[in-house]
């Protein structure tokens, strides 16, 4: 046992495991950080797939896309990696609620493949669900290879989450939120600290790869404040 235990806790960790919040803010920009490459991953899929059928869009039966893109996604999470079809976000919220948050390793793969398909074929869905539950598994497996308690746990699938939200939108602020206010749903300083790290890394792996884009553009208005009584002329 002690030779297990040693092989599992190298002595290099040792130093971390004596201050519980330098080891989270560690492992929160890993965590942030391989979320953020996930959600590239998802991005550049769906960019990709657009650019396969872009040229198919003139055709008469290409209605029929969208149908097959989520039959083949729908066969993918049932029969290939044996879980079930869902929203994403309302998954990892019962794990935080029940399980101490924790997620199954495929699940930080399989929701970015099976929304590539669907999305990809024209499919009305959107990529925040299935990167929140693929960062929020990095998160949680993250813990698990570390060993780490359920609070730990919980607070580095909220650091998946908000990586992952802030990577695929460019929106670290937001990432952070969502992560707290939805997925772990209190503002503690032991929370918010790792994961508004995790956002920012997120954020910042996405504008290394693929730029520091903004995914929603709007034209240019202006604000003018006229007196009360103008409309009476």
């Amino acid at each position: 046992m002690r030779i297990f235990q040693s092989w599992r806790y190298p002595a290099n960790w040792t130093i971390f495991r004596l201050d519980d919040r330098l080891l989270l803010i560690l492992v929160a920009i890993i965590v942030g950080s391989c979320s953020g490459v996930a959600a590239v991953i998802l991005n550049r899929a769906l960019m990709a797939m657009f650019n396969w059928f872009h040229h198919l869009r003139h055709y008469w039966w290409v209605f029929v896309l969208p149908a097959i893109g989520a039959a083949l996604s729908s066969l993918f999470l049932e029969k290939i990696v044996k879980e079930g079809a869902g929203h994403g976000v309302p998954e990892v919220i019962y794990s935080v609620s029940r399980y101490g948050g924790l997620l199954r390793f495929r699940s930080s793969f399989s929701r970015i493949i099976s929304s590539a398909l669907t999305i990809g074929s024209g499919g009305s869905a959107g990529p925040e669900a299935p990167v929140v539950i693929s960062g929020a598994a990095i998160g949680s497996n993250i813990a698990k290879y570390f060993s780490l308690n359920d609070r730990q746990r919980v607070t580095l699938v909220g650091c998946g989450a908000a990586g992952a939200i802030s990577s695929i939108f460019n929106a670290p602020i937001a990432g952070m939120v969502f992560a707290i206010e939805v997925i772990i749903g209190e503002w503690k300083s032991v929370n918010i600290v790792p994961i508004a790290i995790a956002s920012v890394a997120g954020t910042e792996i996405s504008r290394i790869l693929q730029g520091n884009q903004i995914p929603f553009s709007h034209r240019l208005f202006h604000i003018t404040f006229l007196p009360a009584l103008d409309w009476l002329y």
